[in-house]
């Protein structure tokens, strides 16, 4: 992994990509303004309100209880050791985990040069070893494909760059580790998807700038490809200051930035890639547009994204609705993704404060919320906002969790939780809320806080499906948790 940044800035991306890495991110470039901390907005609470239900369980304890847990050590005993890889399937949102029915995937890397990685299929209700792998520089996609885990390995390397340059395509029965059809590919594969039932392998061919998209069929046959270069803003999908959320070969120079995915406009595949977006039909192999957007929104009728200082809507056939006014821009749309990637946009001003924005003209209607940039080794850092449940959600003077309606402005609730993470819909009417120490569940239409635990397993606690898990390089765990 290579992070070319002087000290101080490596630092706080370091405590960026702990933070997100297997969350939901916060950022995806650099803020253009302030360039210093605002004064605290000395937030009123807003009135208290009765609890709407009550939780289905209550806690067992005061820390959230382990169905079981795994190391990558009890995995694989043939090297020293061994770390889980987050980044299943190479693109910056996965995690350490995939859902594959009865069988959990996740990849142990022996730390020895992104060689030799294995791919192990885990029961997923005790945890035990079914099967494993072994491929270098393993990747899997993070959908089955008509039942069948999609994995890729290479089979030739770059001298050079270390980078792969020949792969083995398998797909793999996912409860025997049986693989049942495999191909050859010939590229500089970086990240591997499965979408509209087509296997899609992402490129950063040498020498970079230069990404490449191609499909496969159901049976790992050729579908199309895309040469992305000289493409609208291609070159914006690339960048020298890289922020990686799993250790691999990087050439010198420019590299893909944080590559995520949607689908959005209603089918469409969004690469969503540093500043520049791809919208690729995946059936018909068709490329739809490729403008500069930072941040991506999807509001359930039109597309927003960055583009410098203001915003821009798009129609679902990506023609150009209006702009904001200079300065009001996208905040970043973390959001619990099992929710759908409709979300309601929130836009920030200079100084970080939440406006109010219509969405069917662009044009501004007043102050939301009174957020600021916060500061963080000199660094400006912007607030942040989590979109779950239909209800959109900030953190104010460091403690205060608001609840409001982006596009109506209403105030909902706000309650007291230090040193939010993530948020997270929970069963029966609940919120679970991820702290830098363990969980807090708070009725999800009055903030009322029914309980807290303690969450120690791993680095980051989060959900698969419907199962809390805990998760980090170190270990792994099936939770009890609401």
């Amino acid at each position: 992994m290579s992070v070319i940044l002087p000290l101080v800035v490596a630092l706080l991306t370091l405590s960026v990509i702990v933070t997100n890495v297997l969350s939901r991110p916060r950022t995806t470039e650099p803020e253009p303004f302030p360039t210093t901390a605002s004064p605290s907005s000395d937030w009123s609470p807003l009135p208290t309100r009765e609890p709407s239900s009550t939780p289905t369980s209550a806690p067992s304890g005061d820390v959230v209880p382990v169905g079981w847990q795994i190391e990558p050590w009890q995995l694989r005993d043939d090297v020293g050791q061994p770390e889980f890889l987050a980044g299943i399937d190479g693109t910056f949102e996965a995690g350490y985990l995939m859902d594959a029915g009865p069988v959990w995937v996740m990849l142990t890397d022996p730390m020895t040069g992104f060689a030799e990685v294995r791919v192990h299929g885990v029961d997923a209700a005790t945890g035990e070893p079914r099967w494993h792998i072994e491929r270098d520089q393993a990747m899997c996609a993070m959908t089955l494909l008509d039942g069948a885990l999609i994995c890729a390995g290479a089979s030739v390397l770059d001298p050079a760059t270390g980078l792969g340059t020949k792969w083995r395509i398998d797909a793999i029965e996912p409860a025997s580790g049986d693989v049942l059809r495999s191909t050859d590919f010939d590229g500089w594969l970086t990240a591997i998807l499965v979408a509209d039932g087509r296997v899609v392998l992402v490129e950063e061919r040498m020498p970079a700038p230069h990404a490449v998209v191609s499909a496969l069929d159901a049976d790992l046959q050729p579908a199309w490809t895309l040469n992305l270069a000289g493409q609208g803003e291609h070159d914006r999908m690339f960048s020298t200051n890289r922020i990686v959320n799993r250790s691999k070969p990087l050439p010198s120079g420019p590299a893909l930035d944080r590559i995520r995915v949607r689908t959005v406009a209603g089918g469409l595949t969004a690469l969503w890639i540093g500043q520049g977006v791809a919208f690729i039909d995946v059936v018909a192999g068709e490329l739809k547009g490729l403008p500069r957007c930072s941040r991506l929104v999807d509001d359930g009728e039109r597309l927003w994204c960055n583009a410098g200082e203001p915003a821009v809507a798009y129609s679902y056939d990506l023609q150009q609705l209006y702009l904001t006014e200079l300065g009001v821009r996208l905040a970043f749309p973390s959001r619990d993704p099992r929710g759908g990637v409709i979300s309601d946009p929130v836009f920030t001003d200079r100084s970080g404060g939440t406006v109010r924005v219509d969405l069917a003209s662009g044009q501004s209607l007043g102050p939301l919320i009174d957020t600021e940039y916060g500061e963080a080794f000199g660094q400006p850092i912007a607030p942040t906002f989590e979109f779950v449940g239909g209800t959109t959600f900030t953190v104010i003077d460091h403690e205060f969790l608001v609840a409001f309606n982006a596009r109506t402005g209403e105030l909902l609730w706000d309650a007291r939780v230090d040193f939010v993470e993530t948020i997270w819909a929970g069963p029966a009417g609940q919120l679970v809320v991820v702290s830098g120490l363990g969980i807090v569940v708070l009725d999800a239409a009055t903030g009322h806080q029914w309980f807290e635990q303690d969450q120690p397993v791993g680095l980051y606690t989060t959900y698969l499906g419907d199962v809390l898990v805990g998760s980090g390089p170190r270990e792994i765990a099936r939770l009890v948790g609401p």
